[in-house]
């Protein structure tokens, strides 16, 4: 994990949005998020290529607040949360699960996340702006 700025971070999400896209989160989230004692970052890659921003609950769960790459399409969010998942087993007291929410939209998430064992363990109805329902899951370490 490395000491990171909330600017840096707000260009990996961007670098890997469509063109004309907007980020989900300001640069004002991510300040907010780096102030609290909580927040960790876990970073990936050469430059590096992503991050995955997270807290670590008191109930051994860790939980991805946001996460972001530079190319998405090619690969690197699976080896990213693959190479995180091993980082957190490594750890001396390591999370017993991780757990996320994604839009039941975001159908290109929703594959890697089943992909990497993620499993449905709720749902949280018009969370999003857009009115989308986040899906809440969750997996075993």
């Amino acid at each position: 994990m490395a000491p990171l700025n909330p600017e840096w971070l707000y260009v990996i999400e961007q670098s890997g949005l469509p063109v004309g896209s907007l980020p989900r989160w300001s640069l004002e989230n991510y300040r907010t998020e780096l102030e609290s004692l909580e927040s960790k970052v876990f970073t990936w890659g050469e430059g590096p290529q992503g991050f995955v921003l997270y807290r670590s609950l008191p109930d051994a769960e860790a939980w991805v607040m946001h996460l972001a790459v530079r190319d998405k399409g090619r690969g690197q969010g699976e080896r990213m949360l693959e190479a995180w998942i091993e980082d957190l087993r490594s750890q001396e007291e390591p999370p017993k699960t991780v757990a996320l929410e994604v839009s039941d939209l975001n159908l290109a998430a929703l594959g890697l996340y089943r992909k990497l064992r993620f499993d449905e363990v709720g749902r949280r109805r018009g969370y999003y702006p857009d009115g989308s329902t986040a899906l809440v899951m969750r997996r075993e370490l």
